[in-house]
């Protein structure tokens, strides 16, 4: 259920971020640097993320990792830093791809007589 609310507040963070960025950039808004803009802010998030997940499961909820795993198998044995390091790989991976969709949806169009110029 978190990763799912995750999903939707991340989305919509970097959809926000880059319509505001390409707002304010002067001039020709370049693909490279909207998605750069993008996926630092994704790799900002995942941190973020991160640091709160494991002061969650630490701290605030200790027994959480052994409910989450009643779910799979009782002899298992889960450390937080498996889940940590599961959760940081999530985040950048999903960063990577909503950079990617999102500078699809606001990358400057060809379809201009400066971008015919380039057609074969």
């Amino acid at each position: 259920m978190f990763s799912a609310a995750n999903f939707v507040f991340y989305g919509l963070g970097q959809f926000l971020l880059i319509q505001r960025y390409k707002r304010r950039t002067p001039g020709v808004f370049k693909y490279q640097d909207g998605f750069w803009a993008l996926f630092r802010c994704g790799i900002i998030a995942t941190f973020l993320i991160t640091g709160f997940f494991l002061v969650y499961i630490t701290e605030l909820n200790p027994g959480f990792l052994h409910e989450m795993l009643t779910t799979w198998e009782e002899d298992y044995e889960l450390r937080p830093g498996v889940v940590i390091l599961g959760l940081a790989l999530m985040g950048f991976s999903t960063s990577l791809v909503f950079s990617l969709i999102h500078m699809q949806l606001f990358k400057p169009t060809w379809n201009t007589a400066e971008g015919k110029k380039h057609t074969l």
